[in-house]
C-alpha cells in the first residue's frame, strides 16, 4: 500500500493488525518523510503492517543509506569526529569514499525482497510515484504505467484520449496528480529463506569483475516484508558456515523506515553481518557503553555476529 490521503496517518480497520516482529519503526511516522506503509494479508487471514523506506529515485535512495551507513559507522566503528571525501560516484562501485583518518574503502549496496515479482511490483509503484508531482506527461507513458499498475480511472481516461485523436507523444494531464493511490498485488509465497536471499545477493557481488573487494562494505538493503527479526537470527546462523570466506572487508544488514532526502530525521535498523575481529569489537563497546539493552525481540544487542539496533538521525 502507497498512500490512501495521509498514509501516516491512515488506520485500516483490518482485524488482527500486528506490527512486522522486529524490524518497525519505533517512532511515528506523522512529519516522517520518504516512507511506504505495506499491509500484508497472511494465508490465515491475519494483518502484517510494514513500514519501509521508499524513494523511487533509485540514485537518491543510494545517497540516503549511504549517509545512513556513514553516520552508524561514525559513532559505533570510528567513535571520533572526522571528515569525509566522496571520491567516485558508480566507477565500480557505488560509493568510493576517503575519510579524515586515513582509512578508504567502497561502499556497495544490493537490495534483496521476499521474491522477484516483489522487485518487479516495487519498479512498478516507484515509477508511479515518480511522476505523480507533474502536471502533464505523454500519453504513452500513461499506457505504459496503465499496463503494469491498471486502474479503471486512468483506463477511461486514455479512452477519452484516444477518441479525441491524441499522439501517443502528446503531452496530456497526469491522472496520477495528488490522487490518493493505493496499490494491491498478489506476491508469491517466497520458498527461499533470509539466509538464502542474502547469499544470492553476496554472490551477485562477489561475481562482479571488478577489483578492490577487500576494501569494499557490502550493505544489504533488506526490502522484504514477509521476514521478521526471528527469521533474521536464523539467517546469521545459517550464514556462519560459509560468511567468512566472503572476499568483502564487512557486510552490514540494512532496513530502512524513513528519511528526509539528505538522511536527516530518519529511523533505521542496522546488524552486522561480517567484520573484522576489531571491527567487532568496537561496536561491542559502543552499544554497551551507550547502555543499551534488547527488547523483548532481542533488538538492540545479542552477541557479536547478531547484532541489532536501531538508530535515528
Amino acid at each position: 500500500m502507497k498512500k490512501i490521503g495521509d498514509a501516516a496517518q491512515f488506520q485500516p480497520n483490518l482485524p488482527n493488525l500486528k506490527s512486522r516482529k522486529g524490524f518497525f519503526p519505533t517512532s511515528a511516522l506523522e512529519g516522517k518523510r520518504n516512507f511506504k506503509r505495506n499491509f500484508r494479508i497472511e494465508r490465515d487471514g491475519s494483518v502484517t503492517e510494514c513500514v519501509h523506506l521508499w524513494v523511487p529515485d533509485q540514485r537518491l535512495r543510494e545517497q540516503i543509506i549511504c549517509m545512513h551507513f556513514l553516520r552508524n559507522y561514525v559513532k559505533r566503528v570510528i567513535q571520533e569526529e572526522i571528515g569525509v571525501r566522496f571520491v567516485r560516484r558508480d566507477e565500480p562501485w557505488d560509493f568510493e569514499i576517503e575519510v579524515s583518518t586515513g582509512d578508504a574503502f567502497n561502499l556497495e549496496i544490493v537490495a534483496i525482497a521476499d521474491s522477484s515479482q516483489l522487485f518487479k511490483n516495487n519498479k512498478q509503484e516507484e515509477r508511479v510515484a515518480a511522476i505523480a508531482h507533474l502536471q502533464t506527461i505523454p500519453l504513452r507513458t500513461i499506457r505504459k504505467l496503465n499496463y503494469y499498475l491498471p486502474d479503471g480511472d486512468v483506463a477511461e481516461f486514455i479512452k477519452e484520449c484516444e477518441k479525441q485523436k491524441i499522439d501517443a507523444g502528446d503531452e496530456v494531464k497526469n491522472p496520477w496528480l495528488e490522487k490518493p493511490t493505493l496499490f494491491i498485488s498478489r506476491n508469491p509465497m517466497t520458498e527461499k529463506k533470509l539466509s538464502d536471499l542474502i547469499n544470492q545477493a553476496i554472490d551477485l557481488k562477489v561475481g562482479k569483475l571488478h577489483s578492490d573487494k577487500e576494501r569494499t562494505i557490502l550493505v544489504i538493503d533488506n526490502r522484504t516484508s514477509g521476514f521478521g527479526v526471528d527469521d533474521y537470527f536464523e539467517a546469521v546462523a545459517d550464514l556462519q558456515g560459509s560468511i567468512g570466506a566472503t572476499p568483502f572487508r564487512e557486510i552490514w544488514f540494512y532496513t530502512g523506515y524513513y528519511s528526509d532526502d539528505d538522511g536527516g530525521n530518519s529511523e533505521c535498523a542496522w546488524s552486522v553481518l561480517f567484520a573484522r575481529p576489531e571491527t567487532l569489537a568496537k561496536i561491542e563497546a559502543a552499544v554497551r557503553n551507550e547502555g543499551l539493552q534488547p527488547d523483548e525481540n532481542g533488538i538492540v544487542y545479542r552477541a557479536p555476529r547478531t547484532m541489532t539496533f536501531s538508530a535515528r538521525g
